[in-house]
């Protein structure tokens, strides 16, 4: 699902980059599209040894902290469907929004 709402605003931002007639098209998949990314990690144990443990971390959007660490547990249960989850931190990112031309 994530990678269709940045593929989604990626083709806005181009569009509106190309053709600045376009500027509704991007203001409505930014609306869209949650705002801020979070780097999360999370703590896994295996559900068959509980002396086994893992460290994940990814990205995950969303417009709370909460909505990014409910993102990234949908995804580590459906990659590690052996373990279980135990504990999570998620932490904003800020992301520099570079100038149109640099995007293209």
């Amino acid at each position: 699902m994530n990678f269709i709402i940045k593929t989604v605003a990626a083709l806005a931002l181009a569009i509106s980059c190309a053709y600045p007639q376009a500027a509704p098209l991007v203001l409505a998949a930014q609306a869209a599209r949650p705002n801020t990314m979070y780097a999360v990690s999370g703590i896994l144990r295996s559900k068959a040894d509980s002396m086994v443990i893992k460290l994940v971390q990814g990205l995950a959007y969303g417009a709370t902290r909460e909505d990014a660490v409910e993102a990234f547990s949908r995804d580590v249960h459906a990659k590690y469907p052996t373990h279980t989850l135990i504990d999570t931190v998620a932490t904003s990112l800020t992301v520099a929004k570079p100038a149109c031309g640099q995007r293209i």
